[in-house]
């Protein structure tokens, strides 16, 4: 998201496709804080919690809502911000907010299964010999992958260029073809999305420690 902000503040004009790409990014920014390691997360009190009267579906979702109620507002915000400073048409706006508010709720569901596959226990130096335990780093490239995957089909109909040519090459209208893109995103986040929650609370439900 670095090079389009830079673009914008650089030549004082917001590209349109802004508010989609800000959409992804919030969306994988509260994936990646929230369930991208639910088990590790849990730390000391990991044991208690995995002996706990509580369900994996209860656990995960628990995560996720968490995430949800932080995550999909400010996404929300981020890209109706950038659709109006980019004087977005209200076909192209309404797409990019369809994002801002599936992408967060898949991205939770999508980061919670890689996590429960990768979890990271032990803690690691993060700044200044201070130690944290954060994510693994194969699991945010995971991760990272299937959320840019669902969003793509999406995000790239933001750009106005793509949009005309898959127009053109379908034989549909830009409108229609702005349509399927936001409808394959919706239909392939909430395919991993579902996936990914149920990976975790098997997972979760069928753990214990060794």
């Amino acid at each position: 998201v670095i090079a389009p902000i830079s673009d914008a503040i650089r030549t004082g004009v917001v590209p349109p496709y802004l508010a989609g790409v800000v959409a992804l990014y919030l969306a994988w920014a509260t994936g990646a804080a929230f369930t991208l390691n639910p088990l590790g997360d849990e730390g000391d009190v990991l044991p208690v919690t995995l002996t706990a009267p509580i369900s994996g579906r209860e656990f995960v979702a628990g995560c996720c809502l968490a995430g949800v109620l932080v995550g999909l507002p400010l996404s929300v915000v981020g890209a109706l911000l950038a659709a109006v400073f980019a004087g977005s048409s209200v076909s192209v706006a309404t797409g990019a907010l369809a994002l801002a508010v599936v992408l967060p709720v898949a991205a939770t569901g999508i980061a919670a299964g890689v996590g429960v596959t990768l979890p990271r226990f032990e803690p690691v130096n993060v700044t200044r010999g201070r130690e944290a335990v954060v994510p693994s780093l194969f699991g945010f490239a995971v991760y990272s992958v299937a959320l840019v995957l669902a969003a793509s089909p999406g995000t790239v109909v933001q750009v106005a260029g793509v949009r005309n040519a898959l127009a053109d090459l379908t034989g549909l209208s830009t409108a229609g073809t702005l349509g399927a893109g936001i409808g394959a995103t919706v239909v392939l986040a909430a395919t991993f999305a579902t996936l990914g929650f149920w990976h975790a609370t098997r997972t979760f439900d069928t753990y214990y420690l060794e």
